[in-house]
């Protein structure tokens, strides 16, 4: 959920949350995907954490076209 991911980089109780949440999901083989991934710091994060997808604007604006690899993880 936008409102824990967005700030799992300064809250040590929403990253708790985020963490559970995912740990939760990998042991009933659920993908997760979190969402208003805003920042390279709320990125770390949910690496680190293992998560499975994200989006945000971080990874991509919004856009009315689909975007394939290279365009999003471009250097």
């Amino acid at each position: 959920d936008g409102s824990l991911v967005k700030n799992v980089d300064k809250s040590e109780k929403d990253f708790k949350v985020v963490k559970n949440i995912i740990r939760f999901a990998q042991d009933t083989n659920m993908k997760t995907i979190a969402e208003f991934v805003h920042s390279k710091e709320v990125y770390d994060k949910l690496i680190e954490l293992d998560v499975d997808y994200m989006q945000g604007y971080y990874i991509a604006p919004p856009n009315s076209k689909l975007l394939n690899e290279e365009e999003i993880f471009k250097e």
